[in-house]
């Protein structure tokens, strides 16, 4: 079972998708943009690395 959210500041919202049969198709559903993605474990109660993919999200991103 694939299960989307929507986080923000303020806000964690589950999205529904018209065909969630794959994370490919649930994907080209969504808007342009940037995304990102991580897997919970343990009956969805932990992430591995979590700190680390937050501060990924939040660092600039180096000049070639």
């Amino acid at each position: 079972m694939i299960r989307t959210w929507k986080l923000t500041i303020t806000t964690t919202t589950e999205m529904i998708f018209a065909d969630m049969t794959s994370l490919d198709v649930i994907t080209r559903q969504l808007p342009e943009g940037y995304y990102s993605t991580f897997r919970t474990f343990d009956r969805c109660t932990r992430v591995l690395g979590f700190a680390d993919h937050l501060r990924r999200l939040y660092d600039p991103v180096p000049m070639p």
